[in-house]
């Protein structure tokens, strides 16, 4: 993929999501990348949009990351449960 599918892909990405959403992922990233902490937990009522907000953050980051000059590989890894019926 190119660099201008990226940007558009995160800008795409951001632009969907709901304003309490987007609003959780500026907090999540601030906490994370401004202040120093290593690790977030988001847990609100079901259907709130936690898988959402995890694809927004991820975006975010994408964006910083492809603007950045540092060269690092960027990892993620989401951890999900998987429920059977």
């Amino acid at each position: 993929m190119d660099r201008i599918l990226f940007e558009n892909i995160i800008k795409d990405t951001l632009a969907h999501l709901k304003d309490f959403q987007l609003k959780t992922v500026e907090t999540i990233y601030n906490k994370l990348y401004n202040e120093g902490e290593s690790k977030h937990l988001v847990a609100d009522e079901v259907g709130l949009g936690k898988t959402i907000v995890a694809k927004g953050l991820i975006a975010k980051i994408l964006d910083d990351h492809l603007n950045s000059k540092e060269g690092k590989p960027l990892r993620v890894v989401y951890i999900l449960s998987l429920i059977h019926i």
